[in-house]
């Protein structure tokens, strides 16, 4: 089953999504990552210099998502592809 989420809130490592009608609430974890990308090709000499970039990652906290009815959801799968969405750029 493939969920569709509504981001609300995204902000001090809480996300507030809705799945329907559905209000979910869930914590996560922010970390940083190095990344580095090519800028120029020196064809003389095949150099290749690189730039680095901070990408944030968003880690989706399975053990802290709440959801206001009493609808059975999958927690793993739900958290997965909202860590998913969270860290499309």
């Amino acid at each position: 089953m493939n969920y569709k989420f509504e981001i609300e809130v995204n902000e001090d490592n809480v996300v507030i999504f809705y799945i329907g009608n559905i209000r979910c609430y869930v914590e996560t974890v922010t970390h940083i990552i190095e990344s580095e990308y090519p800028v120029t090709f020196n064809s003389i000499n095949d150099v290749i210099t690189y730039a680095k970039d901070d990408e944030l990652y968003y880690e989706v906290l399975p053990q802290t998502l709440h959801f206001n009815k009493a609808h059975i959801l999958d927690v793993d799968l739900i958290c997965k592809e909202l860590e998913n969405q969270l860290n499309i750029v």
